[in-house]
Order: structure tokens, then C-alpha cells, then sequence
């Protein structure tokens, strides 16, 4: 009787496939996030790698040149390769900072060869910057709220105001609203932009009118008048108007009543205006 034996070959990528080549792509980073390089290699039929290394092209000592990537930092986590030997070269940089920016090469050794990228893999590192449009407002006015990046915009973008989070980006101005505003990434609340603050003006509010001495005022005393008010910007010294039962009486933060006579008796009243309204 005669017997079959059935072989089953299979093809794994990078061992059977056949030219030399490394392909990765260009990358944009946030600082101090993490990014993955995707990197595939492949090799001929024939070979069985035996190593594989990053390198970064760095300008040192007045000239450019290829350094391993275990050479540029002090950190084992920094630079972690996540690819194998079999056509993988995928490396992944955690906390990345502007001093990682540049042009990345792989190269890998066989058992009868070694080969490294023609074409380098680029990092570019961006960073969140905010921006308020417009950054000074009138109450009631409308803002927009912008995160900037350098990169390919996150789609995960949040906000927050003195450290609370802010629900929608562009809102109808309100003095509370005022602070200082940052966008950052969601799940990774600590990569930030730099804070940048918002200025809400408003008219004058709670505008007081005090009596010193307070109570009876015996004639031919003296007796000093203050207005107040809570106001951005604040109220100027020349912005109060003093009145007495509706006459202008002086112009001016204090006012000062010597030697009082009955006919000083009345009502009094102040108005203040910082260039928004009056109140």
C-alpha cells in the first residue's frame, strides 16, 4: 500500500517574503505622553535575524551622526522596543520631551547580512497651548475656547478653569467665569497647557454710600462721606458722583461735610462709572 505524507508550509512574514526593507511613518507627540512607532521589517527567504537596533540622528560635536537609542538617555523606560525578530520593529517612547524631536533608524542583522532604514522615521513633539478668544470680555460677551497643539488635533481635549472643569468651550461670559483657564487630554489630565486667563468687565455693582461717624451728627460737626462699588475694571477716584436729594453735589470718592448746619440735612447718594456703565 502506498503512503502520502502532506506537508503544510507556512508563510510568516519577514522570513518568506523576500526584499530588504524597514517601513515605518512620520509621528507627532504631545509632550509628556506616550507614542507608539508603528515599524514593520522584512528580509529574504533565508535569513534568521539576530539583532535589532534604534538609532537617532543627533548633531554632537559639531557634526551629524547615528546614536543608539540606550546612549541618549539615562532611563530604561524612555526607549522600549515592542517589536521581535521576526518582521515587528514597533518602539514606543513614554514621556516624551522636545529633546526626543528628530529622525529614527532601525536596523537589524541576520545570520549573512544586516540592513537599516533608507528613509528615517521623524518625531515631531508638539505641546497644548490655549488660547481665549477673545481673552478680555464684557459681561454677557461671547468666548471661545481653543486648544492648540502643533499635532493633529486630540480628539479627547477637556478643559478647566482654577483647577474645576469646564463643561463647554465657547459660553456667554459671566464675572464668575473669570480665572484661569488650561485644555488638556483626557486620561492623561497631567499633560496640560500652560494656563492662560480670561478678564471679564463688568459695570458697577453693590454701590454703597457710608456715613463716618455713623449715628446723630450734632450741628457743627464734621461728618465724611465714602462711596464704594465692586467693579472691573475698578472704579476710578473720578468716577463717583456724590448727590444730594437729587443734585449733583461733587464729584469724587469722599466728601467731607465741616462745620454741619441743619440745612445739610437730606438724602444722599453716590453713582459710579468705570467706562461700561453707570450704577
Amino acid at each position: 500500500m502506498e503512503s502520502w505524507s502532506l506537508i503544510i508550509l507556512v508563510i510568516t512574514p519577514g522570513v518568506w517574503s523576500g526584499d530588504w526593507s524597514v517601513t515605518s511613518e512620520n509621528q507627532c507627540a504631545l509632550k509628556g505622553t506616550s507614542v507608539l512607532i508603528n515599524c514593520k521589517y522584512d528580509y529574504p527567504v533565508g535569513h534568521f535575524v539576530t539583532s535589532v537596533s534604534w538609532f537617532k540622528n543627533v548633531y554632537a560635536s559639531g557634526r551629524w551622526g547615528l546614536f543608539p537609542l540606550d546612549k541618549l538617555t539615562s532611563s530604561l523606560d524612555h526607549f522600549k522596543y515592542l517589536g521581535n525578530f521576526r518582521g515587528d520593529c514597533s518602539l514606543k517612547v513614554n514621556d516624551v520631551q522636545h529633546t526626543d524631536e528628530g529622525a529614527y533608524y532601525f536596523r537589524f542583522t541576520t545570520t549573512f547580512n544586516r540592513w537599516m532604514s533608507i528613509k528615517p522615521m521623524y518625531l515631531s513633539v508638539g505641546e497644548l497651548t490655549t488660547v481665549i478668544e477673545p481673552s478680555t470680555v464684557t459681561e454677557g460677551g461671547h468666548v471661545a475656547l481653543t486648544c492648540m497643539s502643533g499635532c493633529p488635533e486630540p480628539k479627547d481635549i477637556v478643559w478647566f478653569r482654577n483647577g474645576q472643569p469646564v463643561s463647554n468651550p465657547v459660553f456667554q461670559a459671566r464675572r464668575e467665569d473669570a480665572g484661569d483657564y488650561y485644555c488638556a487630554v483626557h486620561g492623561q489630565e497631567s499633560v496640560r497647557s500652560a494656563p492662560v486667563a480670561l478678564n471679564v468687565q463688568y459695570a458697577p455693582r453693590e454701590v454703597t454710600l457710608s456715613v463716618s461717624p455713623w449715628g446723630d451728627i450734632r450741628s457743627g460737626g464734621t461728618a465724611t462721606l465714602t462711596c464704594s462699588s465692586d467693579a472691573n475694571p475698578p472704579v476710578a477716584h473720578s468716577g463717583y458722583s456724590l448727590y444730594k436729594d437729587g443734585q449733583l453735589l461733587s464729584s469724587g470718592q469722599n466728601y467731607i461735610i465741616s462745620d454741619i448746619l441743619p440745612s445739610d440735612r437730606g438724602w444722599y447718594y453716590c453713582q459710579a462709572w468705570n467706562n461700561i456703565s453707570w450704577r
